[in-house]
This record gives C-alpha cells, structure tokens and sequence, in this order.
C-alpha cells in the first residue's frame, strides 16, 4: 500500500509541522496532492485546537467576571453602598502597605459614630434608623475624595480612610464633614430628624499598624462624644 507521505514533493515537506515533515522524508513524497491532504488535516487540527483554545478563554473571562462580582458583594454594605468592614479592612491593609514601601505619603484615618441613632430608631422605627444611615452614607460618598474610602462597620459607625495627603491638609476636609453630619436634617413623614455625630481622626503613617491606628482613631471619636455630651449637661 502507498503511504499517503510518499506523494508529498520533497521541496514541499518544510512547509509541514516537524514531526509530519519527519514522517513524510522517512516515508518518501513524490506528488503535490498528498501534500495538499496532508496540509489540510494539519489545518483542520490546529482551527480544532483554536477553537478550543477560543472557548477556554471565554471560559476564564467569564469565571474573572463572576469572581469580581462575588468580591463586590462580599465587600459592600448592602444598605448604604458603601464598603463593609472587610471592604475596608482590605483597603486599610493595601494602603499602610502602600505606606511601608514609599507609595504613599500617609493620611488619616476618620471614625465616625452616630450619637441620635438610637434614639431614631426608638421613636420612629427602623425604616426611619435605615434612611438616616443612607442620608449620612450620601454626605460621605459626596464630601471624600476619589482616592478616599468611605465605609459603614456596622449600626451606625462608619469609618473613613483619607489616603495620599497631610493630617495638616486633611484636617479642614474633616472638619467640613462633621460639621455636615452635625447639621443633618431628615426629612421623615410629617417630621424633621436631626442627626449628630461624634468625629475622630488619627494620621497613620510608615510603619503604623491597622490595630494601632484605628484604636487612636476610635478613642479619639469616643473623647469627642464626651465632649459633646458635657456641652449638653
């Protein structure tokens, strides 16, 4: 029987995949038309493995795609939109570590309690507790920085973590938004709900740790509501 590579011209079997082109010269070619069928399966095999290889990176995009999504849940505050205490415990790890190798300057980090929140959802029930919380969440997202994160704990304690700047620089920005917070008005039925805050801050800086910097922070917001509080006895 004649080897279908013993009709492939030997100036032709170059244009064959290595170990093809081996067989045909082991067997001997000798016409253009063996070439020819041998060239299209070779074709058709590597448009098959493209194909494959087409449909397996669709494959990966769409797994990318859906890992993503799933990360977005898993770090946003379903309320508010804003990060959740993990989204901001992630973004509070990259940035000190940003800090550590000369990425960043340094900022500082914003602890912000609700003092009224209770009291809200006492008198006029849970609904109202949830549009308070989103009304302040709108103040944030509206008064920070794109570079900046604005992120709800949990009840009502939200954090802000100010990148990139100086405490000097940053302290007026802060300042500003605790006045707004301190002069929130919500708008609920027939009635005007005042909303107060207690604000901390701390500067973080190379070298600082997460726990170091929020427990300053969150002291620093618990002297404030002390203040406020003998301001008002």
């Amino acid at each position: 029987m004649t080897s279908l590579y013993s009709s492939i011209p030997e100036n032709a079997v170059h244009a064959l995949p290595e170990s093809l082109a081996a067989r045909a010269l082991a067997e001997g070619s000798s016409s253009y038309k063996g070439m020819e069928r041998m060239l299209g399966t070779t074709v058709a095999l590597l448009s098959q493995t493209q194909s494959e290889l087409d449909a397996s990176r669709l494959q990966i995009e769409a797994l990318k795609a859906q890992l993503a999504e799933l990360e977005l849940v898993a770090t946003t505050d379903t309320l508010t939109g804003l990060k959740n205490r993990r989204g901001f415990e992630d973004n509070f790890v990259r940035e000190l570590d940003r800090t550590r190798r000369g990425k960043s300057i340094g900022g500082v980090l914003v602890v912000i309690d609700l003092d009224s929140f209770k009291a809200i959802n006492d008198t006029y029930g849970h609904q109202a507790g949830d549009a308070c919380l989103k009304l302040v969440a709108q103040v944030l997202s509206d008064e920070i920085r794109i570079m900046d994160t604005a992120s709800r704990l949990g009840g009502d304690e939200f954090v802000l973590l100010m990148t990139d700047s100086t405490p000097e620089l940053l302290l007026t920005r802060v300042q500003n938004i605790a006045w707004k917070l301190n002069h929130l008005i919500l708008a609920w039925n027939d009635t005007s709900i005042t909303i107060n805050a207690s604000v901390g801050m701390k500067p973080y800086h190379k070298g600082d740790t997460a726990e170091a910097v929020f427990a300053e922070a969150d002291q620093s917001m618990y002297t404030d509501k002390k203040r406020v509080r003998a301001m008002a006895s």
